[in-house]
């Protein structure tokens, strides 16, 4: 992109957002070039901190070629090259190579001076699809990452009094495309991906869903692995084939984290309720009332204080492996039956009554392994 009249431009992450934006723009014409649509923006307009930005697009720069042509000299393109970016397999470096021939009216001519021009060019677009950012294929990233590395070698060619000439021009002709500010409105189809762009991953909690990039939903894998430990970490992630988190294709990525919530809600103690309900807890007489198939927290604790009990509580509450029997149907479900956490969860306490945070018994365990090996039967069965 060419700048002008432009010295005293900050150099600022927003005056950088400009440029991008006007090659963003770029990218959108050489594709209505390509079906043959006629554009007329050749200037492009945009004002930063008080100061004026006039920056000459692909179209402008086209225009600057034509005026040099009409006094002899010409603009011949003589190479591009490319290849993948080392540094992100998402983008291709383009080199391009212009030479500057004069012309004589016999038609002869002589190369006067050559330039190269580089473009680094993303192949992939971000698109706004019902609300969400969506990353998705670019079918015209050869063309357009091409032609902008040429655009950028002619413009080094081109002398600065036909570049005035072309913008004064634009002026006065209604060929200038007035830029809005990128804090109040963003490019939305083309150009380089930001960081809201590439938050892709939706991740439900308590009924609410935050969008992740890819790396801030690994963040939470490692905090579950903080928590679950390394053994049933990776046990979890083996279930679903993976060796590491990062072998996880986005589109897997919430249903296994929540794989991973479940085994753990399985795993957890009970929290500690407060001095006070704990006192009224003692207070009571459990011994006069049937006992309930799932223990309160408060009856946790107080079984807890009591050595003689312990070994039957021990009886009554599910080993870690039968535990983990059960969470494997549960993962089944969510991931091959199309089934929610919550839906999970709603089962359970349908079938026993409580809460998202209430354990099951040793019995109660077996009781829903049973069910939901049935229902996941019966699911194959159909299909």
């Amino acid at each position: 992109m060419e700048k002008k009249d432009n010295k005293d431009l900050p150099a600022t992450t927003e005056s950088q957002d400009i440029f991008e934006r006007f090659d963003a723009i770029d990218d959108k014409i050489i594709i209505q070039e390509l079906e043959n649509q006629v554009v007329d923006d050749w200037v492009y307009h945009f004002v930063v901190e008080g100061k004026d930005v006039w920056g000459l697009g692909k179209v402008g720069i086209d225009a600057c070629t034509r005026k040099m042509g009409e006094k002899g000299v010409a603009l011949r393109e003589d190479y591009v090259n490319y290849g993948i970016d080392p540094t992100h397999p998402e983008y291709v470096l383009f080199t391009a190579s212009v030479s500057k021939h004069v012309v004589s009216k016999a038609g002869a001519e002589a190369t006067v001076e050559s330039a190269i021009g580089t473009k680094r060019q993303w192949i992939m677009l971000r698109r706004k699809i019902q609300g969400v950012y969506k990353i998705v294929a670019n079918k015209f990233w050869f063309e357009q990452g091409s032609i902008k590395a040429l655009r950028n070698a002619k413009s080094r060619l081109i002398p600065e009094d036909i570049k005035t000439k072309i913008i004064t021009y634009a002026k006065t002709h209604k060929k200038v495309r007035e830029i809005e500010p990128p804090a109040k409105k963003k490019e939305g189809d083309n150009g380089g991906p930001g960081k809201e762009e590439f938050k892709t991953i939706p991740i439900t909690q308590k009924n609410k869903t935050v969008m992740h990039t890819k790396f801030e939903a690994l963040e939470r894998f490692k905090e579950a692995k903080a928590q679950l430990g390394t053994q049933l970490y990776y046990k979890v992630l083996g279930e679903h084939g993976y060796e590491k988190s990062n072998q996880i294709p986005d589109k897997d990525i919430p249903k296994i984290y929540y794989a991973l919530l479940e085994t753990h809600e399985s795993i957890k103690k009970p929290t500690k309720k407060p001095a006070e309900e704990e006192e009224a807890s003692e207070k009571e007489k459990p011994a006069e009332k049937k006992k309930p198939a799932v223990f309160s927290d408060d009856e946790e604790k107080e079984l807890e204080l009591k050595p003689e009990t312990e070994e039957k509580v021990q009886l009554e509450m599910p080993t870690q492996a039968e535990r983990m029997e059960l969470t494997k149907l549960e993962v089944i479900l969510v991931d091959k039956h199309d089934f929610t956490p919550d839906q999970v969860i709603g089962k359970i306490i349908k079938m026993f009554g409580g809460d998202k945070t209430t354990k099951l018994t040793k019995e109660q365990n077996k009781e829903a392994i049973e069910y939901f090996k049935g229902e996941i039967e019966k699911f194959n069965e159909a299909k």
